[in-house]
Formats: C-alpha cells, sequence, structure tokens
C-alpha cells in the first residue's frame, strides 16, 4: 500500500512537472523559431541600415573625390585650370644670337625680340607704293619695322633690311636702319637696293645698296634741314659724326632732292634712277645715282 501510495504520489509530481514545463524538445522547438525570428527581424534591420549607410557613404566618398581630381577636358563639367600667364621672351626664342646681332651692328634689344614682333612687314594696305618684300635664290628679302617699342622708344624710328629663310623662321642677314628706316626694296642681278622718303615724322631721306655676292652695304642719306636725325641737338646743324658706329659704309650727301625716294628707282644705262617728284617746287627732279656707289 505504501509503494502505492509512493508511486502515486511520483506520477501526481510528474504530472505536475509536467504542467509546469513543458517537454523540452518542445522549449528547444520554440526557441529556435524565436531566435530565428528575431535574427531575420535583425537581420533586416541591419540590412537596411546598412545599404542606407552605403548610400550616403557613397555621396559622402564620391563627391570629394570627384571634386578633388581633375577632369580631362570635355569629360565633364570642371574645366581644367588655366595654364599660367607667361610673357613672349619667356615662351618664345630671340630671334637673333648675340654672335650674329653684335657681326652686323644689331643692337642686342632688338635680336633679343621673338620672330614674330621683330619681323613686321610693311602692310601693303597701308604703304602700296613700294615693294617691300622679294624672292631670291639666297632668301627672302623683307623690308621689316618691328611692332615692339622697347623701354625707352628706341625702335619707334628704327627698321631694318631682313634676309630670311623662305619660311621666315630664320634670319640669315640683317641690316639696321636707325633713324631712316626703309620703304621699299628693289631687287636687281647685282644688288639689293632699298630707300625711303622723308616725312614730317622722320624728314630724312635714304637709299642704300647690299651687294647680293660680298653683302656689303652703302647707304647715302639725304638730311632735312629741320629735326634731321643727324644734326647736333645743341646747334641743328647736320653733322657726319652722327653716321660713325654704323655697320657698313654711310655717307650724308647735300640737301634733300627734289626726286621720288618714296617710289621704287629703275635700273636703267644711265643709274638707278629716280622719277621727278611733283609735289616739289617746280614739279621736282629726276634723280641718277651710280648703281654701285651711289654717287
Amino acid at each position: 500500500m505504501t509503494r502505492t501510495l509512493d508511486d502515486l504520489r511520483g506520477a501526481l509530481h510528474a504530472e505536475a512537472d509536467a504542467a509546469a514545463y513543458p517537454d523540452v524538445d518542445v522549449l528547444v522547438s520554440g526557441a529556435r523559431r524565436r531566435v530565428a525570428e528575431a535574427r531575420r527581424r535583425r537581420l533586416a534591420v541591419l540590412g537596411a541600415v546598412t545599404a542606407a549607410v552605403m548610400v550616403v557613404g557613397g555621396v559622402a566618398i564620391t563627391r570629394p573625390t570627384h571634386q578633388a581630381l581633375p577632369q580631362p577636358a570635355g569629360t565633364g563639367a570642371t574645366a581644367p585650370a588655366p595654364s599660367p600667364t607667361v610673357t613672349p621672351t619667356d615662351s618664345l626664342p630671340a630671334s637673333q644670337s648675340a654672335a650674329d646681332a653684335r657681326s652686323y651692328g644689331i643692337d642686342f634689344a632688338v635680336a633679343a625680340l621673338p620672330m614674330g614682333v621683330r619681323v613686321q612687314q610693311l602692310d601693303p594696305a597701308i604703304w602700296p607704293v613700294g615693294t617691300s618684300q622679294a624672292s631670291t635664290p639666297e632668301g627672302l628679302w623683307l623690308v621689316s619695322r618691328p611692332t615692339e617699342t622697347g623701354a625707352n622708344g628706341e625702335l619707334v624710328e628704327y627698321g631694318e633690311l631682313l634676309l630670311l629663310t623662305p619660311d621666315r623662321s630664320q634670319i640669315l642677314s640683317a641690316y639696321p636702319f636707325r633713324g631712316v628706316p626703309p620703304q621699299w626694296l628693289l631687287v636687281t642681278q647685282d644688288a639689293i637696293y632699298c630707300g625711303r622718303q622723308g616725312d614730317g615724322g622722320l624728314p630724312d631721306s635714304m637709299v642704300c645698296r647690299v651687294d647680293r655676292s660680298t653683302g656689303a652695304l652703302i647707304v647715302v642719306v639725304f638730311p632735312n634741314t629741320v629735326d634731321s636725325a643727324f644734326s647736333d641737338p645743341q646747334t641743328g646743324v647736320v653733322e657726319s659724326q652722327a653716321l660713325d658706329g654704323r655697320p657698313g659704309s654711310w655717307r650724308l650727301a647735300g640737301s634733300l632732292p627734289p626726286a621720288d625716294l618714296q617710289h621704287v628707282p629703275q635700273l636703267t644705262a644711265d643709274g638707278l634712277v629716280f622719277a621727278r617728284d611733283p609735289n616739289q617746287a617746280g614739279g621736282g627732279k629726276a634723280l641718277r645715282l651710280d648703281p654701285v656707289t651711289l654717287k
């Protein structure tokens, strides 16, 4: 009877325990379901947060990187940075070496000018009365007026007779004319002639000859009686010393002739002939010069 009562008590306790504590498998199964559900919720939340962070992070990283890196021209809205400003002397070579300038009596300031500044042909539209260039077997002869005036304006009254390569990229020979810049040139079999007619700004006239074989230069100057570039600043008297130091053979002639030195002369059996100047008193008078000596 006692055993039976004990068995009954055990059975009752087992039932009570079963009621208070469900089956372990059931508990584990339920726990697993709850853990899996919670994990799914956490993953969902984490995925959403990660996606948001990736989007926000993508914007935060992409924009500063895009702005910091330069873009090739034409591939984006950002233009390339401008190049630093440079002066012609910084970016372009000198038109002539110092040694060549010295041999031709060219000022170093002129030789230092770039070709595009120094080599400037007279505009035919502005100066239609004479030829200012001619092609020859030895190169291109050109009457040039540099466009720069220099720090003290020393090139305002300056001109040159140049021998260039056919493409105008290099100076082969240079002849300076301070105070009497040439206006025209004439090519003959033996020589290149150049000249000018004095005007209100530069009153002196000039005729030159360059031997095509030797390169020797002869210049004859016809000074004006007023404001001549070759006169003494104190007395106003024209002096031959003003020609000292110029390359070639220079000489002062007499008074300004009544001939037309503005136009190209003709080489005839009588010499180098300039037509009369109709603007001179009495209708002017023709001028004949020896084609070799200019006398």
